[in-house]
């Protein structure tokens, strides 16, 4: 999610990173992410075994809709504080139930 901030702030990230689908996560595949699920994170949809208390990302028993949040500071080479530059064009992509809408419009 992106918040804006007249100058001189420009635009920034004030929310925690995520994953969009933490389905099939690894740690071959995707480190970062992987190594960022520790104590602070929210895991959503995602089996865990009692026991061990380990996650299965590869069980789609409740849902293929799972997700991973955590501080941006988790990630290792994340760029902290996350400003920029003040954009050009800003342009949000959404879709409805009937498909993607036009992204852009004048």
């Amino acid at each position: 999610m992106m918040n804006t901030a007249g100058p001189p702030m420009a635009c920034l990230t004030s929310k925690a990173a995520a994953t969009p689908s933490a389905s099939t996560l690894s740690a071959e595949n995707e480190p970062d992410i992987y190594n960022a699920i520790r104590f602070g994170s929210l895991v959503e949809n995602v089996v865990m075994d009692p026991e061990t208390r380990e996650f299965d990302f590869d069980d789609a028993s409740l849902t293929e809709n799972t997700r991973v949040g955590y501080p941006v500071n988790y990630i290792s080479n994340a760029a902290i504080p996350g400003v920029g530059g003040i954009p050009k064009v800003v342009i949000f992509l959404t879709a409805d139930a009937f498909g993607v809408l036009p992204p852009i419009s004048s």
